[in-house]
Protein backbone atom coordinates (compact mmCIF):
# COMPACT_ATOMS: atom_id res chain seq x y z
CA UNK A 1 0.00 0.00 0.00
CA UNK A 2 3.03 2.33 0.27
CA UNK A 3 5.72 3.03 -2.32
CA UNK A 4 9.09 4.68 -1.82
CA UNK A 5 10.10 7.57 -4.08
CA UNK A 6 13.36 9.29 -3.22
CA UNK A 7 12.54 9.58 0.46
CA UNK A 8 8.88 10.46 -0.21
CA UNK A 9 6.10 8.06 0.65
CA UNK A 10 3.14 8.16 -1.81
CA UNK A 11 0.61 6.19 0.26
CA UNK A 12 -3.10 5.89 -0.50
CA UNK A 13 -5.01 9.11 0.01
CA UNK A 14 -1.93 11.35 -0.25
CA UNK A 15 -1.57 13.93 -2.99
CA UNK A 16 1.25 13.72 -5.53
CA UNK A 17 2.41 15.89 -8.43
CA UNK A 18 3.36 14.89 -11.95
CA UNK A 19 5.73 17.07 -14.04
CA UNK A 20 4.38 18.93 -17.09
CA UNK A 21 5.70 21.53 -19.50
CA UNK A 22 6.99 24.79 -18.08
CA UNK A 23 4.29 27.40 -17.54
CA UNK A 24 1.50 24.85 -17.04
CA UNK A 25 -0.17 23.72 -13.84
CA UNK A 26 1.39 20.42 -12.66
CA UNK A 27 -0.76 17.32 -12.71
CA UNK A 28 -1.97 16.57 -9.19
CA UNK A 29 -3.86 13.61 -7.85
CA UNK A 30 -4.85 11.55 -4.83
CA UNK A 31 -3.22 8.14 -4.66
CA UNK A 32 -5.86 5.40 -5.01
CA UNK A 33 -3.77 2.23 -5.34
CA UNK A 34 -0.20 1.03 -5.92
CA UNK A 35 0.51 -2.11 -7.96
CA UNK A 36 2.83 -3.80 -10.44
CA UNK A 37 1.86 -4.49 -14.02
CA UNK A 38 2.65 -7.64 -16.03
CA UNK A 39 6.21 -6.44 -16.67
CA UNK A 40 6.70 -5.87 -12.92
CA UNK A 41 6.85 -2.11 -13.41
CA UNK A 42 5.62 -0.21 -10.35
CA UNK A 43 2.50 1.81 -11.16
CA UNK A 44 0.33 4.25 -9.24
CA UNK A 45 -3.37 4.92 -9.79
CA UNK A 46 -4.54 8.40 -8.85
CA UNK A 47 -7.72 10.46 -8.87
CA UNK A 48 -6.92 13.76 -10.56
CA UNK A 49 -7.26 17.08 -8.73
CA UNK A 50 -7.68 20.27 -10.75
CA UNK A 51 -6.56 23.71 -9.68
CA UNK A 52 -9.33 26.29 -9.77
CA UNK A 53 -7.73 28.00 -12.76
CA UNK A 54 -8.21 24.75 -14.74
CA UNK A 55 -11.99 24.82 -14.18
CA UNK A 56 -14.73 27.17 -15.38
CA UNK A 57 -13.67 29.55 -12.59
CA UNK A 58 -10.60 30.56 -14.57
CA UNK A 59 -8.56 33.43 -13.15
CA UNK A 60 -11.09 34.19 -10.40
CA UNK A 61 -10.32 30.93 -8.59
CA UNK A 62 -8.52 30.78 -5.27
CA UNK A 63 -4.80 30.00 -5.43
CA UNK A 64 -5.08 27.50 -2.60
CA UNK A 65 -8.08 25.34 -3.60
CA UNK A 66 -8.11 22.14 -5.63
CA UNK A 67 -11.15 20.26 -6.91
CA UNK A 68 -11.69 16.50 -6.95
CA UNK A 69 -12.64 15.05 -10.36
CA UNK A 70 -14.12 11.78 -11.56
CA UNK A 71 -11.10 11.01 -13.75
CA UNK A 72 -8.79 8.24 -12.53
CA UNK A 73 -5.47 7.69 -14.34
CA UNK A 74 -2.51 5.31 -14.04
CA UNK A 75 1.08 6.59 -14.12
CA UNK A 76 4.47 4.88 -13.64
CA UNK A 77 5.67 5.40 -10.09
CA UNK A 78 9.03 6.61 -11.40
CA UNK A 79 7.32 9.61 -13.07
CA UNK A 80 5.92 10.98 -9.81
CA UNK A 81 7.62 14.31 -9.11
CA UNK A 82 6.88 14.38 -5.38
CA UNK A 83 4.23 14.89 -2.75
CA UNK A 84 1.85 17.82 -2.68
CA UNK A 85 0.66 19.34 0.59
CA UNK A 86 -3.14 19.15 0.27
CA UNK A 87 -5.74 18.29 2.86
CA UNK A 88 -9.47 17.70 2.86
CA UNK A 89 -11.32 20.69 4.28
CA UNK A 90 -14.18 19.63 6.54
CA UNK A 91 -16.02 22.28 8.51
CA UNK A 92 -19.22 22.38 10.54
CA UNK A 93 -21.39 24.88 8.65
CA UNK A 94 -22.82 26.81 11.60
CA UNK A 95 -23.10 30.58 11.74
CA UNK A 96 -21.30 30.86 15.09
CA UNK A 97 -18.01 29.71 13.50
CA UNK A 98 -18.02 31.95 10.41
CA UNK A 99 -15.57 34.38 11.97
CA UNK A 100 -13.17 31.58 12.84
CA UNK A 101 -13.42 30.20 9.30
CA UNK A 102 -12.58 33.62 7.91
CA UNK A 103 -9.50 33.87 10.12
CA UNK A 104 -8.35 30.40 9.03
CA UNK A 105 -8.75 31.29 5.36
CA UNK A 106 -6.88 34.56 5.83
CA UNK A 107 -4.03 32.75 7.61
CA UNK A 108 -3.74 30.28 4.71
CA UNK A 109 -3.64 33.11 2.16
CA UNK A 110 -0.91 34.95 4.04
CA UNK A 111 1.13 31.77 4.53
CA UNK A 112 0.90 30.95 0.82
CA UNK A 113 1.98 34.50 -0.08
CA UNK A 114 5.09 34.02 2.05
CA UNK A 115 5.76 30.60 0.48
CA UNK A 116 5.36 32.07 -3.01
CA UNK A 117 7.86 34.84 -2.27
CA UNK A 118 10.31 32.29 -0.86
CA UNK A 119 9.90 30.04 -3.92
CA UNK A 120 8.34 27.22 -1.89
CA UNK A 121 5.38 25.00 -2.87
CA UNK A 122 1.97 26.25 -1.77
CA UNK A 123 -0.38 24.45 0.60
CA UNK A 124 -3.78 23.45 -0.78
CA UNK A 125 -7.21 22.39 0.42
CA UNK A 126 -9.90 20.41 -1.42
CA UNK A 127 -13.56 20.01 -0.49
CA UNK A 128 -15.70 19.95 -3.67
CA UNK A 129 -16.39 17.56 -6.52
CA UNK A 130 -16.03 19.06 -10.01
CA UNK A 131 -17.93 17.70 -13.01
CA UNK A 132 -16.57 19.50 -16.07
CA UNK A 133 -19.14 18.02 -18.47
CA UNK A 134 -21.83 19.91 -16.53
CA UNK A 135 -19.71 22.81 -15.32
CA UNK A 136 -20.89 21.95 -11.81
CA UNK A 137 -19.34 21.95 -8.34
CA UNK A 138 -21.03 19.78 -5.72
CA UNK A 139 -20.41 17.95 -2.46
CA UNK A 140 -18.11 14.95 -2.53
CA UNK A 141 -20.09 11.72 -3.10
CA UNK A 142 -20.00 9.40 -0.06
CA UNK A 143 -17.15 6.92 -0.21
CA UNK A 144 -15.46 8.56 -3.21
CA UNK A 145 -12.23 9.21 -1.31
CA UNK A 146 -12.27 5.99 0.72
CA UNK A 147 -8.95 4.40 -0.28
CA UNK A 148 -8.27 2.55 2.96
CA UNK A 149 -8.32 -0.84 1.19
CA UNK A 150 -6.12 0.31 -1.69
CA UNK A 151 -8.38 -1.39 -4.24
CA UNK A 152 -7.90 -0.68 -7.93
CA UNK A 153 -10.71 1.44 -9.38
CA UNK A 154 -12.02 -0.08 -12.60
CA UNK A 155 -12.85 2.15 -15.55
CA UNK A 156 -16.58 2.94 -15.68
CA UNK A 157 -18.48 1.21 -18.46
CA UNK A 158 -19.36 3.44 -21.40
CA UNK A 159 -23.00 4.57 -21.40
CA UNK A 160 -25.34 3.33 -24.12
CA UNK A 161 -25.28 5.89 -26.93
CA UNK A 162 -28.58 4.90 -28.57
CA UNK A 163 -31.20 2.29 -27.69
CA UNK A 164 -34.62 1.48 -26.22
CA UNK A 165 -35.33 0.88 -22.56
CA UNK A 166 -36.90 -2.49 -21.67
CA UNK A 167 -40.67 -2.66 -21.90
CA UNK A 168 -40.98 0.48 -24.01
CA UNK A 169 -40.36 2.68 -20.96
CA UNK A 170 -38.34 5.13 -23.05
CA UNK A 171 -35.04 5.36 -24.86
CA UNK A 172 -31.42 6.39 -24.44
CA UNK A 173 -29.62 8.81 -26.73
CA UNK A 174 -26.08 10.16 -26.25
CA UNK A 175 -26.07 8.70 -22.75
CA UNK A 176 -29.23 10.62 -21.71
CA UNK A 177 -32.27 8.64 -20.59
CA UNK A 178 -35.70 9.78 -21.83
CA UNK A 179 -38.79 8.22 -20.25
CA UNK A 180 -42.50 8.32 -21.03
CA UNK A 181 -43.90 11.70 -19.98
CA UNK A 182 -40.60 13.57 -20.33
CA UNK A 183 -40.64 16.83 -22.26
CA UNK A 184 -37.79 17.22 -24.75
CA UNK A 185 -36.36 19.54 -27.35
CA UNK A 186 -36.46 18.56 -31.03
CA UNK A 187 -35.00 20.00 -34.19
CA UNK A 188 -36.91 23.06 -35.45
CA UNK A 189 -37.90 21.24 -38.67
CA UNK A 190 -39.49 18.25 -36.90
CA UNK A 191 -43.09 19.49 -37.30
CA UNK A 192 -42.74 21.20 -40.69
CA UNK A 193 -44.84 18.59 -42.54
CA UNK A 194 -47.85 20.95 -42.67
CA UNK A 195 -46.06 23.61 -44.77
CA UNK A 196 -47.89 24.46 -48.01
CA UNK A 197 -45.97 23.73 -51.25
CA UNK A 198 -45.19 26.91 -53.17
CA UNK A 199 -46.20 25.33 -56.50
CA UNK A 200 -49.74 24.93 -55.19
CA UNK A 201 -49.82 28.62 -54.20
CA UNK A 202 -48.76 29.69 -57.71
CA UNK A 203 -51.47 27.54 -59.33
CA UNK A 204 -54.08 29.21 -57.15
CA UNK A 205 -53.09 32.60 -58.54
CA UNK A 206 -50.95 33.71 -55.64
CA UNK A 207 -48.44 36.54 -55.99
CA UNK A 208 -45.31 35.67 -57.93
CA UNK A 209 -42.15 35.62 -55.91
CA UNK A 210 -39.94 38.62 -56.61
CA UNK A 211 -36.18 38.38 -56.67
CA UNK A 212 -34.33 40.15 -53.88
CA UNK A 213 -30.93 41.70 -54.23
CA UNK A 214 -28.24 39.85 -52.42
CA UNK A 215 -26.95 41.95 -49.54
CA UNK A 216 -23.34 42.08 -48.43
CA UNK A 217 -24.06 40.12 -45.25
CA UNK A 218 -25.80 37.41 -47.26
CA UNK A 219 -23.00 37.20 -49.84
CA UNK A 220 -20.43 36.87 -47.05
CA UNK A 221 -22.34 34.11 -45.28
CA UNK A 222 -23.32 32.36 -48.49
CA UNK A 223 -27.04 32.55 -47.63
CA UNK A 224 -29.57 32.41 -50.43
CA UNK A 225 -32.22 35.12 -49.93
CA UNK A 226 -35.70 33.73 -49.40
CA UNK A 227 -38.33 34.93 -51.80
CA UNK A 228 -41.52 36.53 -50.55
CA UNK A 229 -43.71 33.85 -49.05
CA UNK A 230 -40.86 31.31 -48.85
CA UNK A 231 -39.13 29.54 -46.00
CA UNK A 232 -36.73 31.83 -44.13
CA UNK A 233 -34.80 29.12 -42.30
CA UNK A 234 -31.56 28.15 -44.12
CA UNK A 235 -31.49 24.89 -42.13
CA UNK A 236 -34.83 23.87 -43.65
CA UNK A 237 -34.50 21.61 -46.74
CA UNK A 238 -37.22 23.72 -48.36
CA UNK A 239 -35.19 26.92 -48.00
CA UNK A 240 -33.19 26.49 -51.20
CA UNK A 241 -35.82 24.58 -53.16
CA UNK A 242 -38.60 27.05 -52.35
CA UNK A 243 -41.27 24.49 -51.48
CA UNK A 244 -43.03 26.14 -48.55
CA UNK A 245 -44.50 29.37 -47.18
CA UNK A 246 -44.48 31.08 -43.80
CA UNK A 247 -47.43 32.36 -41.71
CA UNK A 248 -48.97 35.65 -42.83
CA UNK A 249 -47.99 37.54 -39.68
CA UNK A 250 -44.32 36.81 -40.36
CA UNK A 251 -44.39 38.25 -43.92
CA UNK A 252 -42.89 41.68 -44.28
CA UNK A 253 -41.12 41.38 -40.96
CA UNK A 254 -37.90 43.34 -40.74
CA UNK A 255 -34.98 42.14 -38.64
CA UNK A 256 -31.68 43.66 -37.66
CA UNK A 257 -28.70 41.87 -39.16
CA UNK A 258 -27.14 39.82 -36.37
CA UNK A 259 -26.55 36.40 -34.94
CA UNK A 260 -30.28 35.55 -34.64
CA UNK A 261 -31.06 36.16 -38.32
CA UNK A 262 -32.93 33.20 -39.88
CA UNK A 263 -32.69 31.20 -36.63
CA UNK A 264 -35.62 29.25 -35.19
CA UNK A 265 -36.10 27.87 -31.67
CA UNK A 266 -36.12 24.16 -30.94
CA UNK A 267 -39.46 22.41 -31.14
CA UNK A 268 -40.87 21.09 -27.84
CA UNK A 269 -42.78 17.84 -27.37
CA UNK A 270 -43.74 15.29 -24.70
CA UNK A 271 -42.88 11.63 -25.12
CA UNK A 272 -46.12 9.60 -25.15
CA UNK A 273 -45.09 6.19 -26.50
CA UNK A 274 -41.90 4.40 -27.49
CA UNK A 275 -41.78 1.02 -29.23
CA UNK A 276 -39.80 -0.96 -31.75
CA UNK A 277 -40.53 -0.36 -35.40
CA UNK A 278 -40.25 -4.08 -36.11
CA UNK A 279 -43.61 -5.86 -35.75
CA UNK A 280 -43.49 -8.67 -33.23
CA UNK A 281 -40.00 -7.85 -32.00
CA UNK A 282 -39.20 -8.58 -28.39
CA UNK A 283 -39.13 -5.60 -26.05
CA UNK A 284 -35.42 -5.61 -25.42
CA UNK A 285 -32.94 -2.84 -24.83
CA UNK A 286 -31.11 -1.57 -27.94
CA UNK A 287 -34.04 -2.68 -30.14
CA UNK A 288 -33.65 -0.44 -33.19
CA UNK A 289 -35.12 1.11 -35.24
CA UNK A 290 -37.80 2.59 -33.01
CA UNK A 291 -40.93 4.71 -33.35
CA UNK A 292 -41.80 7.54 -30.98
CA UNK A 293 -45.23 9.01 -30.38
CA UNK A 294 -44.99 12.65 -29.33
CA UNK A 295 -47.45 15.26 -28.09
CA UNK A 296 -46.45 18.57 -29.62
CA UNK A 297 -46.33 21.65 -27.40
CA UNK A 298 -46.71 24.97 -29.21
CA UNK A 299 -44.82 28.14 -28.41
CA UNK A 300 -47.07 31.22 -28.24
CA UNK A 301 -45.48 32.74 -31.36
CA UNK A 302 -46.34 29.55 -33.26
CA UNK A 303 -50.03 30.07 -32.49
CA UNK A 304 -50.48 33.74 -33.33
CA UNK A 305 -48.95 37.16 -32.81
CA UNK A 306 -51.68 38.02 -30.28
CA UNK A 307 -50.98 34.87 -28.26
CA UNK A 308 -47.29 35.70 -28.29
CA UNK A 309 -48.01 39.21 -26.98
CA UNK A 310 -50.20 38.00 -24.09
CA UNK A 311 -48.13 34.95 -23.08
CA UNK A 312 -45.50 34.76 -20.39
CA UNK A 313 -41.87 34.07 -21.12
CA UNK A 314 -42.08 30.33 -20.34
CA UNK A 315 -45.63 29.61 -21.54
CA UNK A 316 -46.35 26.70 -23.89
Amino acid sequence: GVGQLGGACPAQGRCWTHPVQQGQEPERGLVVSLFQDASEQKMVQVRLLLHGSQTVLGDVASDSELFVTEEVVVRPLAEVAGLCHAQLLQRPWVWAQRQQHFRDDEALRKANDERREAGQPLHYIYRSYYQPSQGMFCALPPGLLDVSKGAYVEDPSKPISLGLLPGGAGFIKAGVEYRIGDVMYLHPQTFDDDLVPRKAIKKEGGPKASKAKKGRAQRKAGVTPAASGGVTDPMDPAFDSGEASVPDYVKGKSSKGGSNLHLRPFAVAQLVECHSARPGAAALALQLPARLTLRRLYRPEEVSKAASYRAGWWDL
